[in-house]
């Protein structure tokens, strides 16, 4: 089975800071926002904008091989952190770092739409996610 076209959650942008307990908060991480398509075979990563991101197929085979599940869709960033762990954006761009994935939101699960549910229950799914042995920090 193929996986749907979605399109990520568009972040809510504020003119003003503000703090309420019924909303979640995410650090920008100074990367590429990218949804990571899981499927046996197949691991891709896109732009939010459907664009193909073919310089990270090796990072979505990474991904996808640390992920017990058949299929997937992630929504995250693909980043590039220096020694002290801080994203540093021309290194991504120059390509002279490895890249990892930040994984932040889980919106399709092995033939299950999440996306109708809250993101705080998206977030749970893809924190309880067993993960397979990992060479390193890919998700």
């Amino acid at each position: 089975m193929a996986l749907p076209r979605v399109q990520p959650v568009v972040p809510t942008r504020r003119k003003e800071p503000f703090d309420h307990a019924d909303w979640l908060f995410d650090v920008k991480y100074d990367g590429f926002r990218a949804l990571c398509h899981v499927e046996p075979g197949r691991p891709r990563f896109s732009s939010r904008n459907g664009h193909p991101l073919d310089r990270f197929t090796d990072l979505a085979a990474e991904v996808a091989s640390v992920l017990n599940v058949g299929e997937a869709i992630l929504d995250g960033e693909v980043i590039v952190a220096d020694a002290t762990g801080r994203p540093q954006f021309y290194d991504l761009l120059r390509g002279w770092l490895a890249p990892a994935y930040v994984a932040f939101d889980l919106l399709w699960i092995d033939g299950v739409d999440l996306r109708p549910k809250p993101l705080s229950e998206r977030r749970a799914v893809l924190r309880g996610l067993r993960l397979a042995s990992a060479s390193n920090s890919a998700v």
